[in-house]
């Protein structure tokens, strides 16, 4: 598994950063996403603690939870972040490449089973802008099964590149920026209302501000996690 993510930070946050380096007091800030990043409190403790899991300050403090007004998950501007998120099992590999700030991801699987079945997807989105929702891409989508015991060679193949009336809806979304903060440094003011952005398109269907994000949390991939003093997992009672 391999994961790493870069956002945009804005001159403001570049700003605190390079008084901190000096040895000034920064203020409170956020990176520049787009995004409702909620928990940096207006004091150093909250400062110091932010993105920490292990307590109750920061984006950290219940990272999993449904309400995106309580962590800003699913929040952030897709056009203002780089990522690439790897897994991999020697059986199945799949990838999520987004290389260029304004432009889609690229998300492939490919899954084999000792030569005798090979599953291929990929969806290439990376030349198409989050203002483009009626763009088509390219997508690879075939499998093949090698078994002898087939009446012939490949007749259990498939391979959407022959299919005839295929209807290709992915990457045929656009993103619009919402109203974001109600008030000026929202992020810290008591009682601020973030309004995120949205999607349309007909590959718009996934909702990320209703998603049961605790849902893919598992114990026992967790154990560090749920042994670690003070931890917010525990103290939320998802840990045993």
């Amino acid at each position: 598994f391999a994961t790493e993510s870069y956002t945009r930070s804005s001159q403001a946050a570049a700003a605190n950063v390079s008084t901190a380096l000096l040895g000034g007091a920064p203020n409170p800030f956020s990176p520049d996403s787009g995004g409702n990043e909620v928990g940096v409190g207006a004091n150093a403790i909250a400062r110091t603690n932010l993105g920490d899991g292990r307590t109750l300050f920061g984006n950290g403090r219940d990272p999993l939870n449904v309400n995106s007004r309580l962590t800003g998950s699913g929040t952030g501007d897709p056009s203002r972040t780089v990522l690439r998120v790897s897994v991999s099992d020697g059986e199945m590999t799949q990838e999520v490449n987004k290389p260029v700030l304004d432009r889609k991801p690229r998300i492939s699987q490919l899954t084999t089973d000792n030569a005798a079945m090979v599953g291929e997807f990929v969806a290439d989105m990376r030349a198409v802008s989050y203002s483009e929702k009626n763009k088509t891409i390219p997508i690879i989508n075939r499998l093949h099964i090698n078994d002898s015991t087939l009446p012939s060679p490949g007749s259990a193949d498939f391979d959407m590149s022959m299919v005839q009336r295929s209807n290709v809806t992915a990457g045929k979304y656009d993103f619009t920026v919402g109203a974001g903060w109600n008030t000026a440094d929202g992020w810290t003011a008591p009682g601020a209302v973030f309004t995120p952005g949205s999607y349309s398109g007909e590959a718009a269907g996934f909702n990320p501000l209703t998603t049961n994000w605790a849902s893919f949390f598992s114990q026992t991939q967790n154990a560090t996690a749920c042994t670690l003093p003070n931890s917010t997992r525990l103290l939320l009672g998802v840990c045993p």
